[in-house]
């Protein structure tokens, strides 16, 4: 897949629910192991995050509009997961 990346991103921009790559493979009618095979092809992290958005940023940043960046990190709580030290609450 050339374009896995965009494909990849616009699932999950676009989802109202729980994420997979079964739901992703479905909406693309191919296998799911094809999905887990793109993902553990490249490095989906924080860095390719930031090469993706970078020139999109410098053209809002250029730009004379007010422009609002919003991230939300919160976690939702599941009723079938229990705190423990390694997962616990923690307000920030």
């Amino acid at each position: 897949m050339d374009n896995f990346g965009d494909l990849y991103s616009d699932y999950l921009i676009c989802s109202t629910s729980y994420t997979t790559a079964t739901g992703m493979a479905s909406l693309l009618s191919i296998k799911h192991d094809k999905i887990t095979r793109e993902l553990s092809n490249e490095n989906y992290d924080s860095k390719y995050l930031w090469k993706r958005v970078k020139p999109y940023i410098q053209e809002l940043t250029k730009s004379k509009d007010i422009t609002t960046l919003s991230f939300d990190d919160s976690i939702e709580e599941k009723r079938y997961t229990d705190e423990s030290e390694l997962n616990s609450w923690h307000y920030d």
